[in-house]
């Protein structure tokens, strides 16, 4: 159940971080929602795993801008 609540809340995260960023807040909403929720798949780290999916978009965020203004 913590884990719906994390995924939920990094979702809104990533919403609201890519909408001050003028980026697509609907797509980086998805990518961190099918992120996380790939992450259930995973059978260890019970709530480690939505932790580290939420940081893994904020750093294909942070990517995404390095290549754009390069």
């Amino acid at each position: 159940m913590i884990e719906l609540v994390m995924t939920i809340a990094a979702v809104i995260l990533a919403f609201k971080v890519a909408d001050i960023e003028n980026k697509s807040p609907w797509l980086w909403g998805a990518v961190a929602l099918v992120l996380c929720l790939a992450s259930q798949l995973v059978p260890f780290l019970p709530c480690i795993r939505v932790l580290i999916a939420a940081v893994l978009v904020f750093v294909l965020m942070a990517v995404s801008t390095l290549l754009r203004k390069a």
